[in-house]
């Protein structure tokens, strides 16, 4: 078929986030053509979802960044410029009214050094090293952010979404890719 779908209930080897593993979990896990994976963990209150592909025919970008081994194009501004938003006619689901308060752009530069500090020696203590990942000091910056803005819990989460992350892109790598090349089509941002 398409895509296979599959539903688990309180099934740990499927956790992406040890450190909800005390609360109730139901996962919902999805492969699709291209080695493209979505694996979601839904608790009451809390979701976290992972999305696994190797590199598409004709590149992909994302929020994340546009897969080119390149951190400095992936920056929040040039993934903005280069996705514009979704047009109404291809929208997925419903418009829907907005529950959240508006956006609020924070940095690493609005944490206190004090907890700056702290949330760096936390997230070098979890996060794993791995020599030669080029991108271990954005990781390193994100799992701060997190722990600035979020709480100390999140630099064990970031340490399992990393690793999770560099194990499936590594499985994902040494498979042979039997796409055919397409042309990306072109998106305008709308004015």
């Amino acid at each position: 078929g398409f895509v296979n779908v599959s539903f688990h209930s309180d099934d740990t080897r499927r956790l992406i986030d040890n450190a909800q593993s005390s609360y109730p979990l139901r996962i919902v896990t999805a492969h699709m053509p291209e080695n493209i994976y979505l694996t979601v963990n839904r608790w009451a209150k809390h979701i976290d979802a992972i999305i696994a592909m190797s590199q598409q025919p004709g590149g992909q970008d994302g929020h994340c960044g546009n897969f080119n081994k390149d951190p400095e194009d992936d920056t929040v501004d040039l993934i903005k410029s280069r996705i514009g938003p979704v047009a109404a006619e291809e929208l997925l689901l419903p418009a829907v009214a907005e529950l959240a308060p508006k956006e609020v752009t924070v940095s690493l530069e609005d944490c206190s050094p004090r907890h700056r500090m702290k949330a760096e020696a936390l997230c070098k203590r979890t996060m794993p090293s791995k020599p030669g990942l080029a991108d271990s000091q954005s990781l390193l910056d994100d799992c701060i952010f997190d722990v600035c803005f979020a709480g100390a819990e999140y630099a064990r989460e970031d340490t399992v979404v990393e690793k999770q992350m560099l194990d499936k892109v590594g499985a994902l790598s040494s498979q042979a890719c039997s796409c055919v090349p397409t042309i990306p089509p072109v998106v305008s941002p709308s004015p």
